[in-house]
């Protein structure tokens, strides 16, 4: 393809001329610490522990923090239900980092809060805002947490749902609504994902805000569960659904799948939803920042 073509092209001039291309990337480097430094956040954590929520660890290496990552230290590699598990016990544990650096961040179009959906769960009830830097948020945890098992999301109801039909979520208000899907592939679908790969599914939210998102949802992700409504987007939604006076709500969910990919699924899928708790994060930000 013509991106190999321009990979090879670019390996074979680093060949010719080494000691340039080394120096140029020793330069990029150079930058990258420079425009990674974060003082404030030195000054605050010292020599204390620290992770990274999303996917820059490289801030942390570059400031030699304590650097303490979770099980799985990428958000976008927690998958399954087994690796969300593993990470929140970890952030629920003694063995959890003192400090992290949040940086909401999302891959293939996801929804906001799927990736590492059980520890961003448990993560405000256990971390308090402490500064910002740099698209940084930089939280400590908190000296009093509530009792973890006060924070698991408590169930409302399961049903079957069939696919492409919207199922409201209006009368739930404000409250943090968890989602668990568990859509199941047909035989041939099995057959499909064993062979090649799944088809791909959507979840269409249509919020309080007047908006119809769209987005891709990783079926494996979806059956850990994670937070649909209050609807966040960015950190300043985040703010909103914990303690802030405009949350997004979401009116509205339904499955999406091709026509031509409906023979690889069951007709329903089973939709579990949760409540989960929420937390004052927005007054502790504003008192921090003001």
């Amino acid at each position: 393809s013509e991106m190999c073509i321009r990979d090879s092209q670019r390996t074979v001039r680093a060949l010719r001329d080494w000691e340039n291309y080394r120096s140029e990337l020793q330069g990029q480097v150079d930058h990258w610490h420079r425009e990674g430094e974060l003082p404030k956040t030195k000054k605050l954590i010292g020599n204390a522990s620290v992770d990274v929520l999303g996917f820059e660890q490289a801030i942390a290496l570059f400031n030699e923090f304590n650097y303490t990552p979770r099980p799985v230290f990428q958000s976008y590699s927690v998958y399954t239900p087994r690796l969300a598990e593993l990470n929140a016990d970890f952030i629920a544990s003694p063995e959890a980092p003192e400090f992290f650096l949040l940086k909401l961040q999302i891959i293939d179009e996801r929804p906001l809060m799927i990736d590492d959906s059980q520890l961003l769960n448990l993560f405000p009830h256990l971390y308090t805002f402490k500064l910002l830097e740099k698209d940084f948020y930089v939280f400590q945890r908190r000296k009093s947490p509530p009792p973890f098992e006060s924070l698991h999301p408590r169930l409302i109801r399961t049903l079957d749902h069939p696919i492409g039909k919207p199922l409201s979520l209006i009368e739930y208000g404000a409250e943090h609504i968890w989602l668990k899907i568990d859509l199941p592939f047909s035989l041939l679908g099995r057959a499909r994902s064993f062979l090649y790969k799944p088809p791909f599914v959507r979840l269409e939210v249509v919020t309080s805000f007047g908006e119809v998102l769209t987005y891709r949802l990783p079926l494996t992700s979806a059956l850990a569960g994670f937070q649909i409504s209050p609807h966040i987007t960015d950190f300043g939604s985040y703010l909103e659904a914990h303690g802030g006076g405009n949350p997004r709500k979401v009116e509205r969910i339904t499955l999406l799948v091709d026509d031509a990919d409906r023979k690889f699924f069951a007709d329903n899928a089973v939709i579990s939803l949760s409540r989960t708790p929420s937390t004052n994060t927005s007054e502790e930000y504003h008192q921090q920042i003001e």
